[in-house]
């Protein structure tokens, strides 16, 4: 049997004669078309669209999407034009064909230049208005994917991560599933190749115990089935190889502890038989709590409908059931292809009968930025959606990552403006918390405080949330976006310990200006404040700028000894920092419990908390606590989190305590000097007197003052920058130095050495002119600020 004779004799099932015929000529026409050319492999260049065709039979694709899979690759590869193919096999084939020509052209990489997402974008509008071009590109990339090993490697790298990003989540969406899962397995196999084998041993390797564990459980669910009369098809099905890797990373297991690798599924005749089966199951066996979803009274976006529990099954193994009819299996299995393509004769898909359609149209209109196009598409359309539920019962259909925040913005603009409280199953939740399926949310608003909070850009996935945001702050006078801005940037330097914004140097300020491209500080502060610059960009380029900054020696040292540790005492050796935070709250029942639950939610561990009241303020509270964190981004994640509740007043950074050590030692330091002339005149009258050390100490002392002061005063302006923006500390530092200058005058009296007055008064001034200089450059830095 010809490979053309096998795709007639699967569409020979659904398909009439007539067009039988119209397919073989589609076939013959490529073969002449593709007679000169070979594939990678060295096979004949015609088995490529002929698999593309028979992958789409197995869908049940109309005629005409048959017959474009043939055609696809014959305007681009070949002499024959689209306007042949539009002649010869009608203007609905060659606008297939077209359009999968053009999607041809376009890579996407993860750093695509401007022309290719725009190219991209326009692709995807193309597939939003004919879903049959989508299946045909599909079935194209699945058979490239099964013959990836013909290319070179870099290659490889390239089509596997844009095949996982873009070309699966598609298959997720339009819910062709015997698609997505292949192509996810193939991408795996070429990104992730030490962790395929691995998986694909272990699964090879237990196949015969689940097996086994099959037959058990069929044996005891069909005598349950017969006494109960319900005619049933039970089989087992194991979960394709990603979707497992993707638990294990997921919950942080290997996996010998994953219990859901293969999932037992039950196909009836009607939904009262699902249901039926389900109080059947969970007779013979105890079902696990949380575990049950029912997609056939709430669906999911791209229509599949099941239901899904998890049992403990015999000798308490956990195991998943599907529950579904004939027809949802089959829907289930070619997704779209099933109903939506047979809804009109061209098979064009109606841009209200499908959200995620809708979604990538409202994201054209309102997204003129190409690569936030690109990123909001991955963020909204690409992602698991769920379902959640208004008090008044209504549905919500949100991206699997949504919070309260988005949940308030999709009902409506105005609640999400003024949103204050959630209330998640009727419990009180900060306004950051992640929804799941099912969950019935309430949004309480504030109309005195009219208006989003800043940092609300970091609590939200969704792109009408992002939007509605950002416009509010647009609106915003140009002064009040500065302040934003600045109140904005100066909380995440404090948390860096780098004190505020009017404490950066100069030097600081223009770096800032040349990596992020503005003229002014205020225009990057008023950036900063409507949202068109995200906070991450800076502080990012803080946190690189501060490894440049250090010295080599210093840097290459430290880099040396990190080898030597990883390499030496790897157990040893984490990736992670101790941090120490002070939180202030008001005082309020369930505070506490709010608080570690969101820390234990982010899956971090206390390694001590401390709570006390305050001692200025019995209604206040202060806890300090100890946690292990892997990078600055996670503090500036979880300060995010705490600050959301309305009690919480503040969340600091504590210093570590070797800058407390080192603080301390500085004072010390300052003290021993201004005190030692009186124990040099003590060793003085007991006898003791060396010309050469008591000018020495003197000297020595001098500059100790000198290099103590000005460390102080960079250490305070990154520790203390409240303190150091204020008057209190130049008229400390200025009573330091005159306490110096009478140290040393009482010295040169008592001591006498034998060291110029004129150099000892000219190092003097040389430590009052560094403080002079110090402070006119903080007094120009507060008035550009101001």
């Amino acid at each position: 049997m010809s490979r053309i004779d096998v795709v007639i004799a699967m569409v020979r099932e659904y398909l009439p004669e007539e067009s039988l015929a119209r397919i073989i000529e589609a076939y013959e026409f490529s073969e002449a078309a593709h007679r000169k050319h070979l594939r990678k492999s060295g096979e004949p260049y015609i088995i490529h669209p002929v698999e593309a065709a028979r992958i789409l039979a197995t869908l049940r694709a109309d005629e005409n999407t048959i017959i474009a899979a043939l055609l696809h690759d014959v305007p681009e590869d070949t002499e024959t034009t689209l306007e042949e193919v539009a002649e010869r096999f009608g203007e609905d084939v060659a606008y297939l064909v077209d359009g999968v020509t053009k999607l041809s052209k376009v890579h996407y990489q993860n750093r695509m230049e401007e022309r290719q997402v725009a190219s991209l974008r326009k692709m995807f509008l193309v597939m939003a208005k004919d879903v049959r071009v989508i299946l045909i590109k599909l079935a194209d990339r699945l058979h490239n994917m099964r013959t990836l090993q013909y290319v070179r490697a870099d290659k490889q790298e390239r089509i596997a991560r844009e095949t996982l990003e873009i070309y699966a989540p598609l298959a997720n969406l339009l819910g062709v599933w015997q698609l997505r899962w292949p192509l996810e397995d193939y991408c795996f196999q070429y990104l992730f190749p030490n962790e395929y084998e691995k998986l694909k041993v272990h699964i090879t390797e237990t196949q015969e115990a689940r097996a086994n564990y099959v037959k058990q459980l069929n044996y005891i669910l069909d005598d349950q089935l017969k006494h109960f009369k319900i005619k049933a098809e039970v089989e087992g099905r194991s979960k394709h190889l990603y979707s497992i890797y993707q638990k294990m990373l997921r919950e942080n297991k290997e996996v010998e502890e994953i219990y859901d690798i293969f999932a037992m599924r039950v196909i009836v005749d009607t939904i009262d038989d699902c249901y039926r089966v389900l109080g059947l199951i969970h007779k013979l066996w105890h079902p696990k709590g949380g575990r049950f979803k029912d997609y056939i009274a709430l669906p999911k976006p791209n229509g599949y409908r099941s239901l899904h529990t998890t049992v403990f099954g015999p000798k308490g193994k956990p195991t998943e059931f599907q529950i579904r009819t004939h027809e949802m299996h089959r829907e289930a299995e070619t997704g779209v292809a099933t109903h939506l393509i047979y809804q009109s004769k061209q098979g064009r898909l109606p841009v209200e009968s499908s959200p995620w359609v809708s979604n990538i149209l409202t994201l054209h209109g309102a997204e003129k930025d190409n690569a936030n196009f690109i990123e909001e598409l991955k963020l909204d359309v690409f992602q698991d959606r769920i379902f959640v539920f208004t008090p008044k019962g209504d549905t919500i259909d949100l991206p699997k990552s949504a919070t309260c925040l988005d949940f308030a913005y999709n009902v409506h603009t105005s609640l999400g403006n003024r949103a204050r409280k959630a209330r998640v199953n009727n419990e009180f939740v900060p306004l950051n918390s992640k929804l799941k399926l099912g969950d019935t949310v309430e949004i309480m608003g504030d109309n005195t405080k009219i208006g989003p909070k800043r940092e609300w850009l970091d609590y939200v996935f969704t792109t009408q949330a992002k939007r509605a945001i950002r416009n509010w702050f647009r609106n915003e006078t140009y002064a009040r976006k500065i302040e934003i801005g600045n109140d904005l940037l100066g909380k995440e330097l404090a948390r860096m310990g780098r004190g505020s914004h009017a404490n950066l140097s100069k030097k600081e300020k223009n770096l800032l200006l040349s990596k992020l491209y503005y003229k002014s500080q205020e225009e990057l502060l008023a950036a900063l404040g409507e949202g068109s610059l995200p906070l991450e960009k800076v502080i990012a380029l803080f946190v690189s700028d501060r490894k440049h900054t250090k010295l080599k020696i210093f840097k290459s040292l430290r880099l040396v000894l990190k080898k030597i540790i990883t390499h030496i005492l790897p157990r040893a050796y984490e990736d992670s920092k101790r941090v120490r935070l002070k939180i202030v709250v008001n005082e309020r029942i369930g505070l506490a419990k709010d608080i570690t639950s969101t820390i234990a939610g982010m899956g971090l561990d206390i390694e001590s908390l401390y709570i006390r009241k305050s001692f200025w303020d019995k209604n206040k509270g202060i806890a300090k606590l100890t946690l292990q964190l892997k990078n600055f981004k996670e503090i500036r994640q979880l300060c995010n989190n705490l600050e959301i509740y309305e009690d919480v007043k503040s969340v600091s950074r504590l210093l570590p305590l070797w800058q407390f050590t080192l603080f301390f030692w500085m004072l010390f330091t300052i003290g021993f000097w201004l005190t030692h002339p009186f124990l040099m005149r003590i060793l003085e009258e007991r006898g003791f007197h060396n010309v050469i050390i008591s000018n020495g100490v003197l000297l020595f002392g001098m500059y100790l003052l000198f290099f103590v002061i000005s460390r102080l005063k960079t250490f305070t302006k990154r520790s203390f920058p409240t303190f150091y923006g204020t008057k209190i500390f130049w008229i400390a530092a200025l009573l330091m130095n005159i306490s110096a200058t009478i140290t040393v005058l009482f010295e040169l009296k008592t001591i006498r050495p034998q060291l110029s007055w004129i150099l000892v008064f000219s190092l003097l001034l040389l430590l009052y002119l560094y403080l002079g200089i110090e402070y006119y450059y903080y007094r120009k830095d507060r008035e550009v600020h101001a």
